[in-house]
């Protein structure tokens, strides 16, 4: 007597919270795998990185290894364990340069790589100082915000201005100083904010 037996494979159905994600690419994924056998899962963007890779014996690979299961299954892990595909940015961060009196805020600036929609905080150098804005007589002028964030970018690079193929910061500069005036009737007093004007030297 001979006996035929069924080579088992895996059926796609299993991979639906895979394929459903528009950031992972299967290699492969109409060659029929037998028990035993495995695919690999990547991120669709090839410089995106897996933001965890441990289902496989290489946690350095950038890949996700589904093995297909006895029970014509593949071993994919739950969703909420899925990986998802992030870029990378540079641990060096973006430099501004002297003259704009501005720094990187390493209190509130992650060490080394960030992920894509991580922030990078920059910082007045002088807290006195704000970011640049055109005043009400139209002069550059520091306003009341002295600090701003860039992002890491899903393209890899941190999203700051440039401009001629030179990085561009958002200038600090003196804010506009005020001093109060008392204005005296007969009844009342009253008081208004005035921009403080250097005084004409005596003659």
């Amino acid at each position: 007597m001979i006996c035929i037996l069924d080579v088992l494979t895996c059926d796609t159905d299993s991979l639906v919270n895979i394929v459903a994600n528009d950031f992972y690419q299967v290699a492969d994924l109409d060659v029929p795998r037998k028990v035993g056998e495995t695919l690999a899962v990547t991120c669709k963007d090839d410089w995106k990185l897996f933001t965890m890779d441990q289902w496989d014996s290489d946690p350095d690979d950038n890949q996700l290894t589904l093995m297909c299961k006895p029970d014509e299954r593949f071993d994919v892990p739950q969703s909420s364990e899925l990986p998802k595909c992030l870029a990378r940015c540079s641990a060096t961060k973006p430099q501004p340069r002297s003259s704009d009196r501005l720094i990187l805020d390493t209190d509130k600036t992650p060490d080394g790589e960030t992920w894509e929609l991580e922030l990078i905080w920059y910082k007045c150098e002088n807290s006195e100082d704000g970011l640049e804005v055109i005043g009400p007589e139209g002069d550059p002028e520091g306003s009341d915000t002295s600090e701003r964030y860039y992002m890491c970018s899903g393209s890899g690079d941190y999203d700051v201005e440039v401009v001629n193929g030179q990085i561009k910061f958002q200038p600090c500069l003196p804010r506009r100083k005020l001093f109060l005036v008392k204005c005296s009737s007969r009844d009342n007093s009253l008081y208004r904010l005035q921009p403080l004007v250097a005084s004409a030297s005596a003659t």
